[in-house]
C-alpha cells in the first residue's frame, strides 16, 4: 500500500494522516450544504409561494458570498497559516442553515432573513477550496499528493450525493425546517472537531506566504484563459443544477419529499466514480480534449434527460452528474500546469473564485432571467445553457497545450 505520509517520520506520519482525515470531513460538510442549498430554495419556492425572481436572488446572493470570499481566503492563506478558517466556513455554513430552518419553520418570516441566511452559508462555502488545498499542498509530497486530494474529493462527492437525500428524508419524520437544524447541529459539531483536529497545523505557512506576491504574481495569460473558460462552463453547469430541484418540481412533477433526495443523490452519486476517473485520464490524454468532452457530456445528458422519462431519464441525469461534477480534478490539474511557480492557492482561488464560483452566480441568474415569473419557461432556460455548454467544447481549444503529467489530480 502507497504510503501517504509526508515522510518516514511517526509524527510527521500522523499530522499528515489527521491533515486528510480532517480536510476530507470538511470537504464532506462544505460540499453536502453547498448542494443542498438549491433542495432549501425549492423548499421555500414551495412553502412560500416565492415567485421565481425571489430564487434568483437567493441563488445570486449565495453564490457571489462563495466566490468573493474564496479569494480572501486565498489569499489569507498565501499569506499565512495553512490552519486559515477551515472550521470557521463550516460554522457560518451552520449558521446560515439555522436561519433558513427559522423560515421553514416560521413560514411568514422576512424575506430579508433568507436572503441574509444565504449570504452567510454562501460565504461560509467559500473558505474550504483554496484553503483545503492549500493544507494537503503543503503536508504531502508531490508523489503522494494526488492520492491525498482523491481521497479528499471523493470525501466531497460522496456528501454532495448524501446530503439531499438525509435532509428530505429526516423532513420526512420531523418536518423540514427541524431536519434542517438537525444538520446545522451536526455542522457545528463538525466545525469543533475540525478545529481540534487540524491544530498542529497552527505554525505550518502557505507555500509562498514568504513570498508575499499578490494577483500579478500568480496571473499569466493561460491563466486568464482558463479563468474565462472555466466561468462559461460553470454558468451553464451551475445555471441547470441551480434549478434541477425546481424543474422537478414543476416540471417532472416529483414532489418535494423523499423521492426528490432519492432523485438529486442519483445525480450526485455518479461523480464518487467519475471524479477519480478524471483524475486518472489527465494522466492519459489531452486535457483540452478531456474539457470538451466533459462540457459535450453535460450537454448531451441534460438534453437527452429533457426528453426521456422513466428508467433513462434518471439514467441520463446519472450521466449529467457524472461528467459536470467530475471536472474539478481537470481544473486543479490545469490550474497547476498553467501558473507560474506551481500551484497555490491564491492561484487555486482566482480560477476557483472569479472562474467557477464566478459562474455559479451568473448561471442561475441569467437562468432565471429566462424564466421571469413563469416556472414553465424553465425547459427554455436549460436549452440555452446547454448550447453555452457546448461552446466550451470549442473554447477550450483556445487554451495552450499541456504537458502529460498533473500535478494536483483528483481534487474537487
Amino acid at each position: 500500500m502507497t504510503n501517504l505520509s509526508i515522510s518516514g517520520n511517526s509524527q510527521n506520519s500522523h499530522n499528515s494522516y489527521s491533515s486528510l482525515a480532517f480536510t476530507s470531513m470538511g470537504h464532506f460538510m462544505n460540499d453536502g450544504f453547498t448542494f443542498i442549498f438549491p433542495v432549501i430554495a425549492d423548499v421555500l419556492a414551495n412553502l412560500n409561494n416565492y415567485p421565481a425572481f425571489y430564487l434568483t436572488a437567493l441563488f445570486a446572493a449565495f453564490y457571489t458570498a462563495s466566490s468573493v470570499f474564496g479569494l480572501f481566503a486565498g489569499r489569507f492563506s498565501d499569506r499565512g497559516s495553512v490552519f486559515g478558517g477551515l472550521h470557521t466556513g463550516i460554522f457560518l455554513i451552520s449558521v446560515g442553515a439555522v436561519g433558513f430552518s427559522a423560515t421553514m419553520i416560521f413560514p411568514g418570516t422576512s424575506f430579508s432573513v433568507v436572503l441574509v441566511s444565504a449570504v452567510i452559508m454562501g460565504m461560509g462555502t467559500g473558505f474550504y477550496h483554496p484553503i483545503g488545498a492549500a493544507i494537503l499542498q503543503r503536508t504531502y509530497p508531490k508523489k503522494n499528493l494526488g492520492m491525498a486530494l482523491g481521497i479528499n474529493g471523493s470525501m466531497g462527492s460522496i456528501g454532495r450525493a448524501l446530503f439531499p437525500a438525509i435532509f428530505l428524508g429526516l423532513a420526512y419524520f420531523i418536518t423540514k425546517g427541524y431536519a434542517l437544524i438537525s444538520l446545522a447541529i451536526a455542522g457545528f459539531i463538525g466545525a469543533f472537531v475540525i478545529w481540534i483536529g487540524l491544530r498542529h497545523l497552527m505554525g505550518v505557512k502557505s507555500e509562498n506566504s514568504s513570498k508575499g506576491q499578490g494577483i500579478k504574481g500568480v496571473i499569466n495569460t493561460s491563466i486568464v484563459i482558463l479563468t474565462l473558460v472555466f466561468f462559461i462552463k460553470s454558468v451553464s453547469s451551475q445555471g441547470m443544477v441551480a434549478w434541477i430541484p425546481t424543474f422537478l418540481t414543476y416540471s417532472k412533477g416529483v414532489a418535494v419529499g423523499a423521492t426528490l433526495g432519492i432523485v438529486l443523490t442519483v445525480m450526485y452519486s455518479s461523480a464518487i466514480i467519475g471524479q477519480p476517473l478524471f483524475g486518472i485520464l489527465v494522466d492519459k490524454i489531452d486535457k483540452r480534449l478531456l474539457l470538451a468532452i466533459s462540457s459535450l457530456g453535460t450537454a448531451a445528458a441534460m438534453f437527452a434527460y429533457m426528453n426521456t422519462g422513466g428508467w433513462l431519464e434518471i439514467l441520463m441525469l446519472s450521466l449529467f452528474g457524472f461528467f459536470t461534477f467530475s471536472g474539478f480534478p481537470l481544473t486543479m490539474s490545469l490550474i497547476s500546469d498553467y501558473a507560474p511557480k506551481g500551484a497555490s492557492s491564491l492561484t487555486n482561488s482566482v480560477v476557483w473564485g472569479l472562474g467557477n464560483s464566478g459562474g455559479m452566480i451568473m448561471g442561475p441568474v441569467i437562468a432565471g432571467a429566462i424564466i421571469l415569473n413563469d416556472y414553465a419557461r424553465i425547459s427554455f432556460s436549460f436549452e440555452v445553457l446547454i448550447i453555452l455548454s457546448v461552446a466550451v467544447a470549442f473554447a477550450s481549444l483556445a487554451l495552450p497545450k499541456t504537458g502529460k503529467k498533473a500535478k494536483m489530480a483528483m481534487f474537487g
